[in-house]
């Protein structure tokens, strides 16, 4: 066979063969493309199923954490009454009572939603805002360790957050209402809302910042 013709045939079949392996190859992406998808339909897919796992797990640990807190710290606030008598702290509580006032001019209370919605009402603080009423600061436990999606977006931390929190309280103690953002970009007034929304301004835990 004369070499030129002899080299068009080797390329035909080299370029055949590569078609054939390509085809082959996008054929093959196809249909585990299209399994891919059934398993995710399904809910069966290896990946999406380590993430759920992974989420879960978030979600427990957290609620467990949350929940954990909470208990301590209605077990601490039953205790205000009892003095701590038929407790472990029976012997030490008088110490911690003794260092804190008799009758404060107002308290700061770190208490559990469920605490915290019995000590503000009739104010409807729902499981997940705070209050200043009736001399106590009362401070929502979850709202202090996840902080305000509000400020978070704003670009506010959780130092900053917390701060905010008992500086907006004790302001209604003091007989302070809730301010508006007096201009884009400025740092809010502590008695803005910051918890619900930023108006606008930066977030701020300072009364004079």
């Amino acid at each position: 066979m004369p070499l030129i013709p002899a080299l068009l045939l080797l390329t035909v079949i080299a370029g055949l063969a590569a078609w054939v392996a390509a085809t082959g190859w996008i054929a093959r992406s196809g249909l585990e493309d299209l399994s891919r998808r059934r398993r995710l339909r399904r809910g069966s897919d290896p990946v999406q199923l380590t993430a759920e796992r992974a989420v879960d797990s978030a979600r427990r640990s957290y609620f467990l954490a949350l929940e954990a807190l909470t208990e301590t710290l209605d077990r601490w606030y039953a205790l205000r009454p009892t003095l701590g008598i038929g407790t472990p702290l029976e012997d030490t509580y008088p110490d911690v009572r003794d260092r804190t006032d008799a009758d404060p001019d107002l308290r700061i209370i770190l208490a559990s939603p469920g605490t915290v919605d019995a000590e503000c009402a009739p104010l409807a603080t729902n499981g997940k805002w705070s209050c200043g009423t009736s001399g106590k600061a009362m401070i929502n436990a979850e709202r202090w360790i996840n902080g305000a999606d509000a400020v978070t977006d704003a670009g506010g931390d959780m130092l900053t957050y917390r701060r905010y929190l008992i500086n907006h309280e004790v302001g209604h103690l003091l007989g302070h209402g809730h301010e508006s953002c007096p201009a884009s970009g400025e740092a809010a007034p502590v008695m803005v809302q910051q918890s619900i929304s930023l108006e606008g301004c930066t977030p701020n835990g300072w009364v004079h910042p």
